[in-house]
């Protein structure tokens, strides 16, 4: 789901946040952002595609790779092909309420 059409209050994320990194929420205890986010969503896809993220979710030297990989994917997102509308929206929003709850990445 695109960030922009999620409620993010209720995921306990920030629009900076969100607009920053890919989550993956899958409870109050289980919180993955950028790379390690695309490798659990992948995991729950099943097939061979657990394969591929199981290999993103290795710890260093694979992390850093994956984590550099994921930096330039979504700096450049959209100008890739294939883009989704939902992608290249911005909204502005208050800074005030602009605050992540707990400790995030």
């Amino acid at each position: 789901m695109p960030w922009q059409k999620a409620h993010l209050e209720s995921l306990c994320l920030s629009a900076t946040s969100a607009a920053r990194a890919a989550w993956w929420i899958e409870s109050a205890h289980r919180r993955e952002s950028g790379h390690r986010a695309i490798g659990a969503a992948l995991v729950a896809c099943g097939g061979l595609w657990r394969f591929a993220g199981r290999l993103l979710l290795l710890p260093a030297p694979v992390a850093w790779l994956a984590a550099a990989a994921y930096a330039v994917v979504a700096r450049f997102r959209g100008s890739l092909p294939g883009i989704r509308p939902a992608c290249a929206e911005t909204y502005p929003w208050d800074a005030a309420r602009d605050r992540d709850c707990g400790s995030q990445p």
